[in-house]
């Protein structure tokens, strides 16, 4: 009994590792999320001397690797070693899971012995914990830096020394590198050391001074390669794919505000068909000024070769007031056809051509209404004028064919069509049919794109009750909800012991803030940076449980601290 009490830390993380390696080594030898392809890649371009290697799949616009360099770093270590093994890469986060129960035990140990042994014992089975050691993503290193950092802060407050100072600074900086989100929290973790620490102002400037250039120091290099690579200051990711669910957000938040109005803004619609970088790209044009481009990911081919027409869904009557193409000729556009004019159709389900209109009567809902030209080839430019007032429900069943292969109903090619909330959609047409959208990347004429600022600045109360506040919600929810990709949804173990252990922290959460105020207000500040700055952070584009894992030591260790605070209670009134 002696010796287990003595080793029983020990013995605690050996079950804690012995439970990491029983669940990595039923995993199949595959990635379950996506980014796991980028750092792979990265990390056998590194073995192979050729840096970290190309940009992958929607970020193919980066004609370079665009993600964080610390986890391609520490695959390309651990392939060094073992060769090219998703085995041991999860062994070894394996062991680095049970390092991470490690530290957040002595962290915890600083306010309280009870404490740091109930979180040495839950975070040993904490079943996020375990799952990540799996997981062929970032979050694991992540993990462990940040708890890391907080550790080195909690010893340099204790021995504000140059030792704890920099290994702070390091452990800081190379979580900020892992999760760049975290990089607002300088200006925290600067103004926590300038008055959490009893010392000189003279002293506490320097060290902060000595701080910020530390993690400077490991922002630096990354910085830099972005710079030369991509142009921009990206100490992390230099492609932001969060920027597609601010773009999603802001067409929702458009489409309600579009269905408060009467009618569309925009009177002529076009497309312009242009060539980049070998690929042929459609330019959208909304009266007469190009304000978006679409490069499609693979080659088309020539999209503008081949039949053009018009494609129309059914439902109510509706109209447009003319179609307009325009083919190339030497420098300039010559007009091949225009429906006020008299032209050659042959027309499908209920839609007709006049000279004032092109219309649809009343017909059943689906993409089966068709206006065929067989003048337009080669077209360069395709332009649709809607009447005014035009509702917006109605500009949006009105898309242009192109690239048709015959002038059959059920001919194969392209639509493109506009919504009202200013977006271009794209799509494939197989055996007459609508098959599925086409993957392109997007960009501006003016190099624009939608911005966090921007969106506040358009729709600060819809942005935030539409967005922010369910994303911050969905970041602190119990239930599994985005942990894993479309093809692996969480299965029902998952589901049962996320709020089975979640919970739990959530209730004993406002308790353990409580009390480490009245024990260390400085402390407690220190805890809430991350658990701030990610929480904040994340909601503004987009949440997941995997995203919040990370800071979870910081909410298990103020959790057992309140649990322990309600224990103390209680044995105080039992012994009165």
């Amino acid at each position: 009994m002696t010796i287990i009490k003595k080793h029983r830390v020990l013995l605690i993380l050996i079950f804690a590792a012995l439970l990491r390696l029983g669940y990595v080594l039923t995993l199949e030898d595959r990635w379950y999320f996506f980014d796991t392809v980028h750092y792979d890649t990265a990390a056998q371009s590194i073995l192979q001397g050729e840096g970290f290697g190309p940009s992958l799949h929607f970020y193919a616009n980066y004609g370079a690797y665009c993600l964080e360099p610390v986890y391609p770093l520490f695959l390309a270590f651990v392939y060094k070693i073992f060769g090219h093994s998703l085995l041991a890469v999860r062994i070894i986060q394996s062991l680095l899971s049970v390092l991470t129960v490690f530290v957040a035990y002595l962290l915890a140990r600083q306010f309280s012995r009870r404490a740091s042994m109930a979180v040495l014992i839950f975070g040993s089975i904490y079943p996020f914990y375990i799952y990540i050691s799996g997981l062929l993503y970032v979050t694991q290193i992540a993990a462990l830096l940040f708890v890391f950092a907080l550790y080195a802060f909690v010893r340099y407050r204790q021995e504000p020394g140059s030792t704890w100072l920099f290994i702070s600074g390091l452990a800081f900086g190379l979580a900020i590198v892992t999760k760049p989100v975290l990089m607002p929290a300088i200006l925290l973790i600067t103004l926590w050391m300038l008055f959490a620490i009893r010392d000189s102002w003279h002293k506490r400037l320097t060290h902060a001074a000595v701080l910020l250039l530390t993690i400077v120091a490991c922002m630096t290099p990354w910085s830099i390669r972005n710079w030369i690579v991509f142009q921009k200051f990206a100490p992390g990711r230099a492609c932001i794919s969060q920027v597609r669910t601010l773009e999603y957000q802001k067409h929702l938040i458009d489409r309600e505000v579009l269905a408060e109005k009467e009618s569309f803004d925009v009177q002529r619609f076009a497309v312009k068909f242009e060539k980049e970088s070998g690929k042929t790209s459609i330019v959208g044009v909304l009266d007469g000024d190009p304000f978006i481009r679409y490069t499609p990911i693979e080659d088309l081919g020539e999209l503008q070769r081949g039949y053009a027409g018009l494609c129309i869904y059914g439902g109510d009557a509706a109209e447009i007031r003319g179609l307009r193409a325009w083919k190339e000729k030497a420098d300039s556009l010559s007009l091949i056809f225009d429906t006020r004019a008299r032209v050659r159709a042959k027309t499908f389900g209920n839609a007709f051509v006049l000279p004032e209109a092109v219309r649809v009567r009343a017909s059943e809902p689906g993409w089966r209404n068709k206006i065929l030209f067989p003048e337009v080839r080669d077209v360069a430019k395709i332009e649709m004028e809607y009447p005014l007032p035009c509702p917006p429900g109605d500009a949006r069943r009105f898309a242009f064919l192109v690239g048709l292969d015959s002038l059959k109903e059920t001919a194969n090619g392209y639509m493109i069509w506009l919504q009202p909330w200013l977006d271009i959609d794209i799509w494939r047409i197989e055996n007459g049919k609508p098959l599925a959208s086409v993957p392109t990347i997007k960009s501006f004429p003016d190099g624009s794109q939608t911005s966090i600022f921007a969106l506040l600045m358009q729709y600060p109360v819809k942005f935030m009750i539409n967005h922010y506040i369910p994303e911050f919600f969905r970041f602190w929810s119990p239930f599994v909800m985005r942990i894993t990709s479309r093809e692996n949804s969480p299965g029902k173990i998952q589901q049962l012991a996320s709020p089975l252990f979640f919970i739990p922290i959530l209730v004993l959460l406002p308790v353990g803030l409580f009390r480490l105020y009245r024990m260390d207000r400085a402390a407690l500040f220190l805890f809430l940076i991350p658990i701030f700055t990610l929480s904040a952070g994340y909601s503004l584009f987009f949440a997941e449980i995997r995203f919040r894992i990370p800071i979870d030591a910081f909410l298990i260790i103020l959790a057992m601290i309140g649990l322990d605070f309600i224990l103390n209670k209680l044995e105080k009134n039992n012994v009165r």
